[in-house]
């Protein structure tokens, strides 16, 4: 054998092995990059579902301070008028 092909024959077969090398590393980086995808998915489904919580919540807490509002304006009108027929 020539001391050629040898080193042909090696360097052959280190570019195939740093290529699958490169291919198996991408595939790793793909498949952890859809994992977080997935997780901040799912945290995002989370957070979607909080804030749908929270603006019942605050629907009808505002509906109830409202609601009190226009009774305290009814007290305070009533109580104009009573004030009124005093004087």
């Amino acid at each position: 054998m020539n001391p050629g092909d040898d080193l042909t024959g090696l360097l052959a077969v280190a570019g195939i092995i740093l290529v699958l090398v490169l291919v198996i590393t991408q595939l790793a980086a793909t498949w952890r990059a859809r994992i977080v995808a997935q997780r901040d998915d799912d945290r995002y489904r989370e957070l979607n579902q909080k804030y749908a919580e929270l603006l019942l919540e605050h629907e009808d807490l505002r509906q109830r301070v409202a609601n009190e509002l226009t009774g305290v304006r009814q007290s305070v009108t009533s109580m104009e008028l009573m004030m009124r027929e005093l004087d």
